[in-house]
C-alpha cells in the first residue's frame, strides 16, 4: 500500500498561483487531464473571479521519479499536495482525467472539498483510447487523435511535437496507458450519490471524447449538480472557449459569495 507520494521535490513542482482578494473563501484548484499541462488553464485565468485564490498544479504524470498507475494514486497525491501547500479546503475543478481525480479526492476526503467542477470528466465513459493503441505512433495518428479533442481549433505542430516526445518515452507511455486503463476500469458511478457538495458539470457541446450525454448522467447521479453547456466547443473548454468557460466557472463561484451573506 502506498502511504505517501510526497518527497523533497514535490514542493517545487510546476504550478500557477494567483492570489485572491478574499482569502477566507475556499481556494479554487484547477486540475488538468492525461496529456495536459499548466498551459491548458493559462488563457482562462485572467477571466476568473479575482476574489478567489487560484492554484493550478502540474500533475506529476511526467515525473520519472514518481510511480503512478491508478487514478486513486493521483487523488492521494493531490490530497497530500493540498496539505503541503497549506490549503485546508478547496473547490476542486478537473478536466478529463483531472475531473475523475477530483471526484476520487472528494470521495476519499470530503472534509477537504468545498465544491466540484467537472469539465469533460472521465469516470463514467471515456472514448479516448476506445479504439486501442497502435503498435507505433506517427505524426498523422497523433494529429488525428489530438484534433478530436477540439471542435474547431487547429492542432499546432509544437503541440504534436510535445505529444510525440511523451509517447517516445517508453516509461511515460507505459504509465499513460496504465492511467488510461484505470480511468476506464475504476468507475466513479458507485460513490457519486454520496458526494454532497455543490457541483457544476461544465461541458463542450461537441465533446467527442466524453459526449454531452455523459454530462447529464453525472448530473443525474450527483445530488447537487447542474449542467452548463458551452457551444462550439470540444473536450477542453478552457483552451477552446476560455472566456465562456470562465463565465461558467464564475457563475458557480458566485454561490460562495451568496453563502457568506446568510
Amino acid at each position: 500500500m502506498i502511504s505517501s507520494f510526497l518527497d523533497a521535490s514535490t514542493a517545487s513542482i510546476p504550478l500557477l498561483h494567483r492570489t485572491g482578494a478574499h482569502t477566507e473563501r475556499p481556494a479554487l484548484v484547477l486540475v488538468h487531464g492525461l496529456f495536459g499541462r499548466l498551459s491548458n488553464f493559462e488563457s482562462c485565468l485572467p477571466f476568473l473571479d479575482p476574489e478567489f485564490e487560484v492554484w493550478v498544479p502540474e500533475l506529476p504524470i511526467y515525473a520519472t521519479y514518481m510511480d503512478f498507475h491508478r487514478v486513486a494514486d493521483l487523488a492521494i497525491w493531490l490530497g497530500e499536495w493540498l496539505e503541503q501547500m497549506g490549503i485546508e479546503k478547496a473547490i476542486l475543478a478537473g478536466n478529463s482525467l483531472g475531473g475523475q481525480i477530483c471526484l476520487e479526492m472528494a470521495h476519499r476526503a470530503p472534509e477537504r472539498c468545498s465544491g466540484l467542477l467537472l469539465i469533460g470528466s472521465s469516470g463514467l465513459y471515456d472514448a479516448e483510447f476506445g479504439g486501442g493503441l497502435p503498435r507505433r505512433f506517427d505524426r498523422e495518428y497523433i494529429r488525428q487523435k489530438t484534433s478530436e479533442v477540439f471542435y474547431q481549433r487547429p492542432v499546432s505542430e509544437p503541440m504534436i511535437d510535445e505529444i510525440n516526445d511523451i509517447l517516445a518515452n517508453r516509461t511515460l507511455l507505459f504509465r499513460l496507458i496504465q492511467l488510461a486503463r484505470s480511468a476506464r476500469r475504476d468507475s466513479v458511478r458507485t460513490f457519486l450519490p454520496n458526494i454532497a457538495v455543490p457541483t457544476a458539470v461544465i461541458w463542450g457541446e461537441q465533446d467527442q471524447i466524453t459526449p454531452l450525454q455523459v454530462a447529464y448522467e453525472f448530473a443525474e447521479q450527483l445530488p447537487h449538480a447542474y449542467v452548463e453547456v458551452i457551444p462550439e466547443c470540444g473536450h477542453v473548454p478552457m483552451l477552446e472557449q476560455p472566456q465562456a468557460f470562465a463565465t461558467a466557472v464564475n457563475t458557480y463561484l458566485s454561490r460562495f459569495k451568496t453563502n457568506e451573506n446568510h
